[in-house]
């Protein structure tokens, strides 16, 4: 019976601890960014050789499996995926520049997939012991780029509505940014504050 009692709880406590951090964030809370703030955050994000609508891309895709792979520990993993994240959302923004919407969504749900990683990897380097400050910091300090580009892509795919399933894509990207916030809030606290105020 205690069994049974003490999964209800961490049942409800996880689906409450969820529920709050994917509707941190809504359309209406992300700000309003320049041509300037995208400019720069395009340039601070790793480079790309190549798009998703690239024929060469499937090289791309096996080098960051074999890369994640091969990462000596879960933070490491946490960091790398990140990084992956950050590009999947400079690729979503790069192909609706060129108007290419089908392959936009597909960057942006990826990116949601990624970021829900990060911030599940964050949690088992913490239980671990690890040392997540520094990598909290790095992730705390890439995340505003990640929100200038988040805001960027709504801006310009916001006429889209459903098209290629964007919206609904687009959703659960905001979803995946408010969990890397509030596992990064975890470890250092006060950065939901910076990135969700409300």
């Amino acid at each position: 019976m205690k069994l049974f009692f003490a999964c209800f709880i961490f049942v409800v406590f996880f689906a409450t601890s969820a529920f709050g951090q994917i509707h941190a964030v809504t359309y209406q809370d992300l700000p309003e960014v320049t041509g300037g703030q995208i400019d720069e955050a395009l340039l601070k994000t790793v480079p790309l050789r190549f798009l998703p609508s690239s024929p060469l891309y499937f090289v791309i895709s096996i080098k960051e499996s074999f890369s994640r792979f091969f990462k000596p520990s879960t933070i490491r993993k946490a960091e790398f995926d990140f990084v992956l994240s950050s590009k999947r959302l400079k690729e979503a923004y790069l192909l609706l520049e060129k108007n290419d919407v089908k392959n936009s969504s597909i960057a942006v749900s990826k990116y949601g997939q990624r970021a829900q990683t990060v911030a599940s990897e964050l949690e088992k380097a913490k239980v671990q012991n690890q040392d997540v400050a520094t990598a909290a910091g790095t992730i705390d300090s890439g995340l505003a780029y990640q929100l200038i580009l988040i805001s960027a892509i709504e801006k310009k795919g916001g006429s889209e509505g459903n098209n290629y399933n964007f919206s609904d894509n687009f959703s659960a990207a905001v979803a995946g940014f408010s969990q890397i916030v509030g596992a990064v809030d975890q470890i250092n606290p006060g950065v939901r504050d910076k990135y969700l105020p409300n």
